[in-house]
């Protein structure tokens, strides 16, 4: 696959990050700035019926951990199709499907981790928190080519090195969204952090 095909085809809002990462030019720092911002165009064209299904979620669940006294007394078939109610709603199919997604990964921690103490709030921010990875992970990771040279003669191997190196810094913003989100209600409201909008060209195309 040439060059021009990969950086026109899949890679929306991502393919400035892509092609930045396989030439090199820049540090690790400004690719996780540019990161951070594909992500929210991404998480803003999706909208923010996930923040209403997070919260639903949120408040389904929390009902139901708060019926039992242990997390070994839950019953977890239960907690999956209490999530799996909060989707007969109007909306966008894939993006419900990202959300129970999340929704699915929160009880799976929830059941084989810890015993965090848990509000109805806390619930619907994880979730969140995992629907917005999981919208970077098939967004940018799940389109990378599968081809052992990339852009720029980039390999593959390389290239899978310096998106782990991004991904805490990329991980942490996102912990912040989500609260940001879960307490203002909106996903369309929220704003670059400081530091990224200090670091990146606003005017620059991107996506």
């Amino acid at each position: 696959m040439a060059d021009g095909d990969i950086l026109r085809n899949g890679l929306g809002c991502y393919k400035k990050l892509y092609q930045w990462l396989c030439e090199g030019k820049a540090s690790m720092s400004e690719c996780t700035q540019v990161a951070i911002k594909a992500l929210m165009s991404d998480l803003k064209k999706k909208g923010d019926l996930p923040i209403k299904l997070a919260e639903s979620m949120g408040e389904r669940l929390f009902q139901l951990f708060s019926m039992v006294d242990d997390k070994s007394c839950i019953d977890w078939n239960s907690a999956n199709m209490e999530i799996e109610k909060t989707l007969q709603v109007d909306g966008i199919h894939d993006v419900k499907e990202l959300v129970l997604h999340a929704g699915k990964i929160f009880l799976h921690d929830i059941r084989y981790g810890g015993n965090p103490e848990i509000s109805a709030d806390s619930i619907s921010e994880a979730i969140l928190c995992n629907y917005m990875n999981i919208v970077f992970e098939s967004g940018f990771q799940g389109r990378i080519p599968l081809v052992d040279k990339h852009h720029a003669g980039m390999d593959d191997v390389t290239l899978k090195q310096l998106i782990r190196e991004i991904q805490p810094g990329i991980v942490s913003v996102i912990s912040n969204l989500a609260k940001k989100a879960t307490s203002n209600g909106s996903i369309l409201g929220l704003r670059l952090p400081r530091q990224s909008r200090a670091q990146i060209d606003m005017n620059e195309d991107l996506c």
